[in-house]
């Protein structure tokens, strides 16, 4: 491992904010694919956090059951509020279907790492990095999808897409949320709704 890629690795992310929300935003309408499986569901956003304390997830791979690389977030960390934290990914409306499963492969690396400028070398610290990667198991899980989002959420997102006009956003949006526990990966689902009074459903995994 070189120190660049070290340098990049060891970045931590932080919760989404606004800028994040509009460059999904331009994914979602610049056509960005995660699968293509059918039935198309109107386009998801994918969200990836942990409840893990003390500890960083870096995700070194994600699989369906076609055994296609499924998109995640790479590296995240510990957030208070599971559904409102971590990192996000975008997709395009109506070009896939929900997954049956996606196989997880990741270390759990110690949060906060101690900082680079508390080595009085730079060898000292690639060192530091290397051993703290060596150190983290991988783990492997696989978790199910499609069976824990009901038809009529799929059905909602669907309809409220193609009553949007080209270029805009719909009102209706779904979210899956990818939480690491120390019980394992949980998933949730969540209709995130723009409409003014309109109800966010969700449902899922307990966590």
């Amino acid at each position: 491992m070189d120190a660049s890629h070290i340098k990049s690795s060891t970045r931590d992310r932080a919760p989404f904010k606004l800028g994040v929300i509009l460059a999904l935003a331009l994914l979602i309408l610049g056509g960005f694919r995660l699968w293509q499986d059918e039935p198309s569901t109107g386009g998801a956003v994918l969200n990836f956090t942990s409840t893990v304390p003390d500890k960083r997830i870096e995700i070194s791979s994600a699989r369906d059951q076609a055994g296609l690389p499924f998109a995640h977030a790479g590296s995240f960390h510990h957030s208070d509020n599971p559904m409102n934290g971590g990192a996000t990914m975008g997709s395009a409306p109506g070009t896939f279907g929900m997954p049956t499963w996606v196989e997880f492969t990741w270390q759990e690396l110690p949060y906060p790492a101690q900082p680079r400028e508390s080595f009085a070398t730079e060898e000292a610290w690639v060192a530091y990095v290397d051993e703290r990667y060596r150190a983290a198991p991988l783990k492997t899980e696989r978790v199910k999808v499609a069976e824990k989002v009901p038809a009529w959420a799929l059905e909602e997102v669907a309809k409220s897409r193609a009553a949007t006009p080209p270029n805009e956003l719909p009102d209706k949006m779904l979210w899956l949320h990818f939480i690491w526990t120390t019980d394992g990966i949980k998933v949730r689902w969540k209709i995130h709704n723009s409409e003014r009074g309109g109800n966010s459903p969700e449902g899922g995994d307990p966590i």
